[in-house]
């Protein structure tokens, strides 16, 4: 399924040719209420102003225009000395931060009632443009107590253990998903062909909204609808004959008349209707540019997704809605492409909305916590939004941040880093050609029994290639990591338009090492909450004063280790000695068998692959291989030339004739 939190991330762009934002003036006459309004606070010296217009995006992709009420934000301006000037928001959309000196860079804290990320805009611009696009409506109320929608629906298709159920309100912007959603109730059963008294809790959903409104309400006499699809998977092989995931829409329901009170329980009663299939997908995804790209950071297990969503919002990136289509796999080193091939679908949406294609290349990296050694993993990679084609290519818009230092140290190491109350944390990086900003959020690690829990502390976005953190936003002694990521799109970030987003758009991340902060350990004093302390790497001690241990995900060389990611990479064995074809140790991410030695035609290659027929590799004994054990398309299942077919390659492409 598209994870609700990387949706609302892709959902929230703009596109600014689509809103005509320009630069920003000040002191103009242009009537609020506009994206292209322009400040209308007369500028004054060493001052900061501000406005935010938010578009909104309905079920149609009608747009409505709302000036933010801005009064209830904290605005704070973050000066390089330490110090801070406060600022204030009006109802309609202005801000004003006085005595911030002309010509500095500062930090703008922007923080939304309910937010608890903190969030952080570094700029010199003393003209900003805070509005975004969300979807839904200006209006629409937000569920505080349990809301429970009951359904009834008949004609539904026999379910299957792979499907489940997506529930949207188009117009107001609000998302729920019942299949393994605690508070739903009465799902059905494999072979049932009706919803009967299936309850979930609307209060649980999720909203594209840029600051994480909770669920929205449905109100019919707004133009609210209720539409439920039901979503099938079945498993399909590629072109190299490797098992992806395909997801469509089975049948789907559509109501205008449900009405929801905040508290009370809501009744829908409608019938499934059948969606046609008379759609053909055409994928590829250009596993060699997403790798290319990709930081060579000890990752395992290569995975990705993409998702066709078609929506009235589309035009804006909007994601909300299942997939009409989608595909989801894992890759392994040795898989070097996907492709798929006339897959067929169905969109059961009006012909007038638009589609997008949303893809992830995704890798996982892996850790420890010191503190109890419960397993940490973070997913990163490459992701994208762009308008969908039926003979789609997924390739990376970006790459992510290279040669990252974080104070002295590289950022991928891991380690220690010294805190001192007056000092900020400064990281640098590489400029990434076509960046118009970089997003770095800051996750502090902690124990919770045997488990490790993540907290983000705060989450900042610049246009330079370097940041400053304050020294405030740490705990003595605690662990952290650090994501820091390159946005692609037409966004204006350094002209001043710090919240929105164009699409279409691209972003791709790297994820640090685990970092204690601390002004203690590295003092040779083993202090409270350090198991050691030898001020850096010994064969007894890790420079982030933790016990050495094989699979802390914590390279420690005095420590006899060559490598360390936590379990086995495809850089890495288990031992933290490098991933090597022949080493008779096998590594499950990097290779397919290890037979101890490099010998061809014995069923391990030297490339550590199964000798088989099927796998693209035309090995000893066979006389072609197509990368299937299909007969009867020119390369038999035991990889033998059929008659009236010619075979050249690996894998081998046959003709006939």
């Amino acid at each position: 399924m598209r994870t609700p939190w990387v949706a609302a991330m892709l959902a929230l762009g703009g596109c600014n040719a689509i809103l005509g934002i320009g630069d920003l003036t000040v002191g103009s006459d242009a009537a609020p209420g506009t994206p292209d309004a322009a400040i209308t606070i007369d500028a004054m010296p060493n001052t900061v102003v501000g406005t935010s217009v938010v578009t909104f995006v309905g079920r149609d992709g009608a747009t409505v225009n709302r000036n933010e009420d801005l009064t209830g934000y904290t605005i704070k301006a973050l000066l390089p000395d330490g110090t801070t000037r406060d600022g204030v928001g009006t109802a309609d959309g202005n801000l004003t931060i006085a005595d911030v000196p002309a010509g500095v860079t500062y930090a703008l804290e922007l923080i939304r009632p309910g937010t608890l990320t903190p969030l952080y805009y570094v700029t010199s611009r003393r003209e900003l443009e805070l509005g975004y696009v969300t979807l839904g409506r200006p209006d629409a109320v937000s569920a505080t107590l349990p809301t429970p929608l009951s359904i009834n629906a008949t004609g539904m298709q026999p379910w299957a253990d792979s499907d489940f159920l997506w529930i949207d309100s188009f117009n107001n912007g609000t998302e729920n998903y019942p299949v393994g959603n605690p508070s739903a109730s009465n799902l059905p059963n494999i072979g049932d062909t009706a919803l009967t008294a299936t309850s979930i809790d609307w209060r649980t959903g999720y909203t594209y909204d840029v600051g994480g409104a909770p669920a929205f309400l449905v109100d019919a006499a707004k133009g609210d609808d209720l539409s439920i699809a039901h979503v099938r998977s079945v498993l399909v092989p590629d072109s190299g004959n490797h098992a992806a995931t395909i997801t469509t829409i089975a049948d789907t329901l559509s109501s205008t008349s449900v009405t929801m009170t905040d508290g009370n329980t809501a009744q829908l009663n409608a019938a499934f209707a059948p969606v046609t299939v008379d759609k053909a997908q055409q994928f590829t995804l250009d596993v060699a540019q997403f790798r290319a790209l990709a930081v060579p950071d000890g990752h395992r297990g290569d995975g990705y997704a993409c998702y066709r969503v078609t929506n009235g919002a589309a035009l804006y990136g909007g994601v909300i809605g299942p997939a009409t289509w989608q595909v989801n796999g894992r890759l392994l080193p040795w898989n070097t492409d996907v492709s798929i091939s006339g897959s067929a679908y169905g969109n059961p949406y009006p012909t007038t909305w638009g589609s997008v294609m949303d893809c992830r290349f995704t890798q996982a990296r892996y850790f420890t916590l010191p503190t109890n050694d419960a397993l940490v993993q973070w997913t990163l990679g490459s992701a994208t939004s762009d308008p969908a084609t039926a003979g789609f290519i997924a390739s990376p818009r970006t790459r992510a941040p290279t040669d990252v230092m974080i104070g002295d140290q590289p950022f991928l190491a891991g380690g220690v880093l010294p805190l001192d109350a007056a000092t900020p944390i400064a990281l640098q990086w590489g400029a990434v050609v076509g960046a118009n900003a970089y997003v770095l959020q800051i996750r502090r690690l902690y124990a919770n029994g045997a488990n490790a829990l993540a907290e983000t502390v705060a989450q900042i976005a610049t246009a330079d290639t370097s940041l400053s953190v304050p020294a405030s936003l740490f705990q003595g002694g605690d662990f952290y990591q650090f994501f820091l990521t390159t946005q692609a799109s037409a966004g204006n970030y350094a002209q001043g338009h710090l919240r929105r987003v164009a699409f279409p758009s691209g972003s791709a991340g790297v994820v640090s090492g685990v970092f204690r902060v601390s002004s203690l350990c590295g003092n040779h004093v083993k202090d409270a909450g350090e198991a050691c302390d030898e001020g850096g790497d010994t064969a007894t001690c890790d420079r982030d004063c933790s016990a050495p241990r094989c699979g802390d995900g914590l390279l420690n060389a005095m420590a006899n280790e060559m490598c360390d990611d936590a379990l086995p990479s495809n850089l890495c064995d288990v031992d933290c000695t490098p991933a090597v074809c022949g080493d008779g140790l096998f590594n499950n991410q990097a290779e397919q068998c290890d037979d101890h030695n490099l010998i061809e035609g014995d069923g391990c290659s030297a490339m550590c692959v199964l000798e088989r027929c099927g796998n693209g590799v035309v090995d000893p004994g066979e006389i072609c291989d197509d990368s299937n054990a299909t007969p009867t398309d020119g390369c038999s299942e035991l990889c033998r030339i059929e008659p009236g077919y010619s075979c050249t390659g690996a894998p081998s492409v046959c003709t006939a004739g």
